[in-house]
């Protein structure tokens, strides 16, 4: 889904999404969103997305 919205700006999105909620102090959320950053990764490792 944030692939799908977001495209290439989806790594910047997610970064900013966890810098905003370790700064509201949300850490579950930080960490939610940490683990939708590992997914991102995996799937261009995998050659599944592209953010060119």
């Amino acid at each position: 889904m944030v692939q799908r919205r977001h495209g290439a700006g989806a790594p910047l999105f997610v970064a900013e999404r966890i810098g905003a909620l370790a700064l509201a102090g949300d850490q579950e959320g930080v960490n939610t969103w940490r683990a939708i950053a590992r997914c991102l990764d995996q799937l261009r490792a995998d050659g599944k997305i592209s953010y060119q």
